[in-house]
């Protein structure tokens, strides 16, 4: 077998594999590979199912121009800490060429990858380098999420916001931004995965609180349930008087006052 089968499934293999410039029985060897090794199968659906996230055929808005002049930023400042990334980062680019991304997809996509195959590199993935590229790459996942959130199509913003599942903490300005679309977003179906993703953050004061204050603020019926079904199975009591609040418009649907009732009632 080709030496390099025999070697840890690198950067530059997997981009090999992705575009299919490697030989039949290299493919052939990584697909057993991905069969037979969980490390190497959890690397792949991950990379796959961001390629597939960034590729879709449909091409995504582009930023506006100072969203788009702060992610070069950050990239030029990304690029000068990992020089010895270039060669990887050039190879993607070339491959993504055909496609219609965004270049700020793009580069998400390289921090995305170089973090999630992390872990089939060696040991180095517990050196002080492997823990610095973790914080960027959430930083980076982060600041795609806040980018698709101001995109006009509900889509987008619906996968920005189920984006953050992926992330392990977030920050003020994520909890912030989230507040800001359950409370604000014209779209039922933005804000009924941003009730989920808030309650995903529940221990955050200003995550718990925006969940409360948005009780009074939701005009859709599936909205003011799911609230309801949040804040029961949180306990959360401070909610209480929010939804007694609630209870007073006389316009209130039907089911929602039942639900609203019988939350109240398991809460006191």
């Amino acid at each position: 077998m080709n030496e390099r089968n025999m070697k840890p499934i690198t950067e530059e293999i997997w981009m090999d594999y992705l575009s299919g410039n490697l030989s039949a029985e290299e493919m052939e060897a990584i697909g057993q590979r991905i069969e037979k090794e969980p490390e190497v199968a959890a690397a792949w659906e991950e990379i796959k199912s961001t390629w597939d996230l960034l590729t879709q055929a449909e091409p995504l808005p582009e930023p506006s121009t100072e969203m788009d002049a702060g992610f070069d930023a950050m990239l030029a400042q990304y690029a000068a800490k990992e020089l010895k990334r270039k060669p990887l980062m050039e190879q993607l680019q070339s491959l993504l060429g055909t496609w219609v991304v965004p270049r700020w997809a793009v580069g998400a996509l390289l921090l995305i990858i170089g973090f999630g195959l992390g872990r089939v590199l060696g040991p180095s993935g517990e050196s002080e380098e492997m823990v610095a590229l973790t914080q960027e790459v959430q930083d980076m996942r982060q600041m795609m999420m806040l980018t698709l959130l101001e995109q006009p199509r509900a889509q987008d913003r619906m996968r920005a916001v189920s984006m953050t599942q992926s992330l392990p903490t977030a920050d003020e300005k994520v909890i912030e931004a989230l507040v800001q679309t359950l409370h604000t977003d014209a779209n039922v179906n933005v804000r009924l995965v941003a009730v989920e993703a808030l309650a995903q953050y529940s221990e955050n004061p200003v995550a718990r609180m925006g969940l409360i204050e948005s009780i009074a603020k939701q005009d859709s019926p599936l909205v003011q349930i799911a609230l309801a079904e949040v804040m029961l199975k949180l306990g959360d009591t401070q909610s209480v008087s929010a939804f007694e609040e609630l209870l007073e418009n006389p316009a209130l649907d039907t089911t929602v006052q039942e639900v609203v009732q019988e939350t109240i009632s398991k809460l006191i």
